[in-house]
């Protein structure tokens, strides 16, 4: 039974039930109706027709309009309505709500149109509106499902001045109508309910009309229409221009799922020349969008776009767009009327464009066609013939926002300019600010600090922006002018609700310390180039003031490296990193960055070899390179190392571009060493520092320890073979930029030209391509590459120390021993002078052993000595053992293999080669023939000179195997 009346009826045709009840313990919630639909005892109130007054109490009914009184089968597309009548007693009743629950788990009806009428004696705002709630699958969607309506009437009071019944009365008029079955078990039984809380939720009364769902296709007899509509035959274009194609099918099915298309028909799959920039649905019957208070359809998000920003700016061939497969036609199973009408209208438009290299007067087909449950069920399509481009062109302009023209020294100075952008597709232009002195005699101090768009307007659908400053006055530091380079697509709106073509640019100026000062005034240039020519020069900056600077602020300090190891050697160079990361949005001026700490040269253990700025972030808009550069002081020492760094920031202010703290630092790399006049004579610490003072008040100071390995010594001599490492300390490829110093003394190195391999029985060694030997020797950086910063590897050389196996006759004070590897060292630049008579010792005797001194091993090798003033002979004037004039040279081996590091009796080696000039440069060859590879393990070299205060030097003593 539906009906509230006195006399009940039964109908065979469907069920209703009403049920009452009070809340007495459960809280007013939302959706409570949900919660008490069977819970409550049935109870029913007549109202009688005789009564002239209000009811006793609140009397609710709902009945099944007459027009739908015979339905009882429900398909997809049906629709049904009711009406909610609901007569209130006199005086006062609180917290009335109404809902409408068509649906309640599962979506499967919708709410529809909704109609509220009140009789006289309510007080009630008659433009109270029904609040709908859509489905939670359907809230952000095209189509939104309404499956639930709330009116909130509040507090009611009945007046009871008018004694008819209908004055007491609400009467409310819904629809619902089916928008899914699926899930659905054919047959299966839906409640539609209606419902009232009443007495702040004290009551509840619900009422609900059940129907049997059908799940088959229901039997339709109206037929949709297609057609083209604008334009509706062959066509013109010209070059760039683009035209608004129209079309639409009037669709009386229920739930259809629908695409459309627009598409190039040029029998040239690589033509480009018409594209199409857009499609979508423009307008849309009310028999799919229902009421205009709460439309279902949302129309923005039924667009394609073939505009593609990361590949065809201009369009694409073919566009498609697909219409919610939920979208649902309440009138589609009505039998009045019974064709389809313009209430089932879907209109399509689609936005195509002739580009500016087609060719004129050739012909480029257009199609159009509609989907309908994945079939194409019509297609229309026309030519168009490409015209010369128009020649006019839709001019841009600027709107430029409130400029504060005061200005203080190293303050930001910020204001907009709004550009309006021309709707002619593809179009590029620049945007340009430039800053001058207003009476063209000095250099700008103003500096175009930074530039970016705040907004692009909806008709925008592609933009490309390049900003880029430069300096256009003689003083090449401060960047006066600024430059966004946009290339954009804008074809106009494309949607009923309007677009814009606008795009807001913030511009930011800084006048800069120590270029800018107190009464200095500049002309802001403003304007457009490209697509239109537009300037503006009335804008004039008064610098009235200096910036007082935020302090304090919060600055973050990171000093690191990324070594594995914090050790230095003579000569190599360590990598130093400082991260400032500044605060959003504050700007303390002026930023010094002080290195090395302490400053006082005579204090100093360690020199500046290098630095740079190597990161400035991209809110940090005020400072650049060039001003940094400018302003920073350095101390220049005579090898091109600096003893002191002052790096300077002239303005450090952040504007917060971007959320991201990296865009927050600024990072300053700077490069270390040993300073050169510094003696290393044992493996020590040492501190490397610096500072930073920012807002004037605040200082930052850090420090590194650093250990300094002193090169290794051999209180004897030693032979160098290469060098171990430790791989795991390894940063980057070995050597890289590493290489050999040596020294005898311990004050003056040089470097070793060295080759490395990679030894073959143990990874962690590298063997040098030419042994030597010296007294002191560490790793260190190539000649060519003094500040170039290489991480310390932990490492020993490889030496044989030559203890024992290096002999020289009567060198008390081993003068001589000190110098002997002058003579075996591989260069012949390289002498010292040789003893005399007089001398202690007055002649040269040495014994050396071969393998470890000399690096052979074989019964027979030859030897080569080189020097200045020296014979080859080994007896002047056919004298044994005689010092003759010149000198003397004799070359020998033992005869006996005795054991022990040197042997006893000697025989003498074969000259065999003379290249020996009096006075001069001289090469002696020998062969030393030996019985057995024992008798050759050492060889005896004699030089004499009977003359006093001779010059004569030796310069090179090697050895090859035979």
């Amino acid at each position: 039974m539906y009906n509230s009346s006195p006399e009940f009826t039964f109908s065979r045709r469907h069920r209703s039930k009403q049920t009452t009840g009070r809340q007495l313990e459960v809280s007013p919630t939302p959706n409570m109706f949900l919660r008490y639909i069977v819970v409550f005892s049935v109870a029913f109130v007549f109202i009688q027709p005789s009564h002239a007054a209000a009811p006793a109490a609140l009397t609710p009914g709902v009945a099944v309009k007459a027009e739908y009184s015979a339905v009882t089968d429900l398909f997809l597309g049906s629709k049904v309505a009711f009406t909610l009548t609901v007569g209130f007693p006199a005086g006062v009743t609180s917290g009335v709500i109404v809902e409408i629950l068509p649906s309640t788990n599962v979506t499967i009806m919708a709410v529809g149109s909704v109609n509220m009428t009140r009789g006289a004696n309510l007080d009630i705002d008659p433009n109270t509106k029904l609040v709908y709630h859509p489905s939670e699958e359907s809230k952000d969607a095209a189509f939104k499902i309404y499956t639930r309506g709330v009116y909130n009437f509040s507090d009611v009071n009945n007046a009871n001045t008018n004694p008819a019944d209908a004055e007491n009365n609400l009467v409310i008029e819904y629809e619902a109508f089916v928008v899914s079955v699926d899930g659905l078990t054919d047959g299966a039984t839906h409640w539609v309910s209606a419902g009232i809380e009443y007495n702040n939720s004290y009551n509840v009364w619900i009422g609900q009309v059940s129907y049997t769902m059908k799940t088959a296709a229901p039997t339709l007899t109206k037929t949709p229409t297609y057609n083209l509509t604008s334009p509706a035959s062959a066509t013109s274009m010209d070059k760039g221009d683009k035209l608004t194609v129209l079309f639409e099918t009037w669709m009386p099915y229920p739930s259809p799922d629908m695409a459309a298309e627009a598409f190039s028909l040029h029998s040239d799959p690589n033509n480009n020349h018409l594209q199409v920039v857009s499609l979508r649905v423009k307008a849309i019957g009310q028999n799919f969008d229902g009421t205009t208070v709460a439309p279902q359809v949302d129309l923005s998000k039924i667009t394609s776009t073939g505009v593609l920003c990361n590949t065809s700016w201009s369009g694409s061939r073919r566009v498609r767009v697909a219409l919610p497969t939920t979208l649902t036609n309440k009138e589609s199973l009505s039998t009045s009327p019974s064709t389809s009408t313009a209430d089932d209208r879907i209109e399509f438009e689609a936005i195509i464009t002739m580009t500016s290299d087609a060719v004129e007067g050739e012909i480029y087909p257009v199609g159009f066609g509609i989907e309908v449950d994945a079939a194409e069920v019509w297609v229309s399509y026309f030519n168009i013939t490409a015209n010369a481009p128009s020649g006019s062109v839709s001019a841009m302009s600027l709107n430029i926002g409130d400029v504060n023209t005061t200005a203080c020294v190293g303050a930001m100075n910020e204001f907009t300019v709004n550009i309006s952008t021309a709707e002619t597709g593809l179009t590029a232009f620049s945007f340009n600010v430039e800053v001058v002195d207003s009476n063209n005699i000095k250099p700008s101090g103003v500096m175009v600090a930074h530039m970016e768009v705040l907004e692009t307007g909806s008709n925008v659908l592609c933009s490309e922006v390049n900003f880029t400053t430069t300096s256009t006055a003689g003083n090449t530091a401060v960047d006066n002018s600024g430059s966004m380079e946009f290339n954009i697509t804008n074809f106009g709106t494309m949607t009923d609700l309007g677009g814009n073509s606008t795009i807001t640019v913030k511009v930011v100026l800084v006048p800069l310390p120590g270029y800018a000062i107190t009464g200095d005034a500049y002309k802001v240039k403003i304007g457009l180039t490209g697509h239109t020519i537009w300037m503006d020069e009335t804008t004039v900056l008064d610098i009235s003031c200096e910036n007082q600077p935020d302090a304090p602020v919060n600055y973050v300090f990171d000093f690191y490296h990324n070594c594995t190891g914090n050790c230095l050697t003579r000569g190599s160079v360590f990598e130093f990193f400082l991260d400032i990361t500044t605060e959003r949005n504050k700007n303390p001026g002026r930023v010094n960055v002080e290195l090395a700490v302490p400053t006082n040269e005579s204090e100093s253990f360690f020199v500046i070899c290098g630095y740079e700025v190597v990161k400035i972030g991209s809110n940090l808009k005020c400072i650049s390179n060039k001003t940094i550069t400018e302003a920073t002081n350095v101390t220049t020492l005579s090898d091109g190392t600096y003893s002191r760094v002052d790096v300077v920031f002239p303005v450090m202010c952040n504007l917060g571009v971007v959320n991201d703290t990296e865009e927050d630092k600024v990072r300053v790399r700077m490069t270390v060493r040993i300073r050169n006049d510094t003696n290393v004579n044992s493996t020590t610490e040492e501190w490397f520092g610096l500072g930073s003072r920012y807002s004037t008040t605040q200082v930052w100071v850090g420090q590194y320890k650093i250990c300094i390995r002193a090169p290794d010594h051999y209180s004897e001599l030693a032979r160098v073979l290469g060098v171990a490492i430790n791989p795991a300390d390894l940063v980057g490829d070995f050597p890289g930029v590493r290489g050999i110093e040596y020294s005898f003394d311990g004050i003056e190195f040089k470097d070793k030209p060295v080759v490395f391999t990679p030894d073959v029985g143990n990874s962690s060694v590298y063997n040098i391509d030419k042994p030597f030997i010296t007294k002191y020797v560490g790793m260190t950086n190539h000649p060519n590459q003094t500040c170039q910063a290489s991480c310390y590897v932990n490492h020993e050389m490889v030496v044989t120390k030559l203890d024992g196996y290096l002999e020289i006759f009567n060198d008390n004070t081993g003068a001589l021993k000190s110098q002997t590897p002058i003579a075996l060292d591989g260069d012949n630049d390289t002498c010292f002078a040789l003893p005399v008579q007089g001398d202690t010792p007055p002649l040269f005797w040495t014994r050396m052993n071969t393998s470890v001194v000399l690096g052979i091993n074989a019964s027979q090798f030859d030897i080569v000595i080189t020097g200045e003033g020296i014979s080859c002979a080994k007896h002047s004037n056919n004298r044994v053992l005689q010092v003759t004039t010149p000198a003397s040279l004799q070359v020998s081996y033992p005869e006996s293999s005795s054991v022990g590091k040197f042997h006893g009796n000697i025989q003498f080696c074969t000259l065999t080669d003379d290249n020996a000039v009096a006075n001069s440069f001289s090469s002696c060859q020998f062969r030393c023939e030996c019985p057995s590879p024992a008798n050759c393990e050492e060889v005896i070299i004699f030089l004499a000179n009977e003359e006093n205060g001779s010059n004569w030097k030796l310069c090179e003593i090697s050895a090859t195997n035979f």
